[in-house]
């Protein structure tokens, strides 16, 4: 199953390719950024479509979802901000709400392993200040600075197109085509 999406020939889009675990940003056609994800597992798959950023969401507050709570995955409830919280210190919100993100992580050794198809749905990012950065069109310092504050806030984005795929044959930018795992039991 190959790429059937093409990043906007004018403007800024990202791409989520889920089977590979990347990340990757475009501005005017071109990849500026790519990333290191952890996708949903395949029990709990990231979804596969287009939504638009809303919000990036500094110093977030972790809930869990009403099925890791139904599922009895996490009895000590809500984490508050910093370095500890799953969803680490900075996540995009998409416009349409919902409980998926692209966010940070309290775990980063998990983006060390080959298969990162480990999460609850959400896509963690390893690169989220840089990629927080692009989604603002703010400096990597102003992101650092928002991170490490003492307040959590939103941001508001000029809602830029977010892809997610499933392409199992994919090229990262600068390289040859090649296979990626069918995670999801999809290809």
């Amino acid at each position: 199953m190959g790429l059937n999406w093409a990043p906007p020939a004018v403007g800024k889009a990202v791409l989520v390719n889920v089977p590979s675990f990347d990340v990757i940003a475009f501005e005017d056609g071109e990849p500026v950024l790519t990333s290191r994800a952890i996708v949903g597992a395949p029990r709990t798959p990231s979804p596969i479509g287009e939504v638009r950023s809303g919000v990036v969401r500094f110093r977030p507050t972790w809930r869990p979802t009403p099925r890791m709570v139904r599922e009895g995955l996490y009895e000590d409830g809500v984490r508050p901000p910093g370095p500890g919280n799953p969803l680490g210190l900075a996540a995009i919100r998409f416009d349409e709400g919902g409980t998926i993100y692209l966010h940070g992580t309290n775990k980063p050794k998990l983006f060390e392993r080959e298969r990162r198809a480990l999460s609850s749905g959400c896509v963690r990012v390893e690169r989220i200040a840089e990629l927080s950065a692009f989604v603002l069109a703010w400096e990597h310092d102003e992101v650092l600075a928002a991170m490490q504050g003492r307040r959590s806030f939103d941001a508001p984005t000029p809602g830029l197109p977010i892809v997610f795929t499933y392409a199992t044959r994919f090229a990262l930018p600068g390289a040859e085509e090649r296979e990626w795992p069918d995670v999801y039991g999809r290809a």
